[in-house]
């Protein structure tokens, strides 16, 4: 994996069937709600070349004022990382 990423990310060479050049501006969305976990945060992958990552936590019943009456409401805690490289801008 590591020579696959390193050929494909660093030398900018697709590899059939495997890896894809030029693959920037991926976005990923990942669920641990299955996993029981609310809330948590997950790395970029550089191979997946990705400029964010969304992580969708467990759905929990939590009391909420909705209309000015104390409800149980589902809520879904996410998280989001984000690839700052690819905002940065310079000035030369």
């Amino acid at each position: 994996m590591q020579v696959v990423s390193y050929i494909n990310v660093n030398l900018n060479i697709g590899i059939p069937f495997i890896a894809r050049k030029d693959q920037i501006g991926n976005y990923i969305l990942t669920n641990v709600g299955t996993l029981g976990i609310q809330q948590a945060f997950a790395p970029l992958c550089p191979p997946m070349k990705a400029i964010g990552l969304t992580c969708a936590g467990k759905i929990r019943k939590m009391p909420i004022v909705v209309d000015g009456e104390l409800k149980i409401q589902q809520i879904l805690t996410t998280t989001n990382t984000g690839d700052h490289r690819y905002g940065d801008t310079s000035i030369f």
